[in-house]
């Protein structure tokens, strides 16, 4: 075997680390103390706040703030505002008779009930289709041309 176990240490020093007598001490001397409240261990060696004391500093910062803004909605061509509304004149209503003509007015009458239109509305359905034909037949170029 070799000689080197046998030596003995001469002349050397070995330090031994101070232990605490009470194994409590270790956890409580390894963790610094609290900044704010002085009782509680910080949560690690890198913070100055215990876990209470760091939620109760995160609260606070977050009172000031307001809610979360959210974004703009994006304008659509559904979004557009409706069209404005013609004004009401006073003479732009007509009273209609139709005493001496209870035909017509029967005829009129069946093709709302027909068409599922109101009575007053059929009125100017007919009118408006009958302005239209005579409208687009003037644009129309004559079909006799020779």
């Amino acid at each position: 075997m070799s000689g080197k176990v046998d030596q003995p240490m001469q002349g050397k020093k070995v330090e031994v680390a101070a232990l605490p007598d009470d194994p409590g001490d270790i956890k409580s001397s390894a963790r610094r103390v609290c900044v704010a409240c002085g009782l509680k261990p910080t949560i690690s060696d890198s913070c100055p706040f215990c876990p209470s004391c760091m939620r109760k500093k995160s609260m606070e910062s977050r009172k000031g703030k307001t809610a979360p803004v959210q974004a703009r909605k994006r304008k659509t061509k559904e979004d557009k505002a409706p069209a404005e509304k013609t004004p009401t004149i006073e003479n732009m209503a007509v009273n209609i008779d139709f005493g001496r003509f209870p035909l017509i007015l029967k005829q009129l009458q069946n093709l709302a009930d027909e068409e599922i239109r109101p009575f007053d509305l059929q009125i100017i359905y007919i009118l408006k289709h009958h302005f239209l034909k005579h409208h687009l037949d003037a644009i129309k170029p004559s079909s006799k041309a020779v």
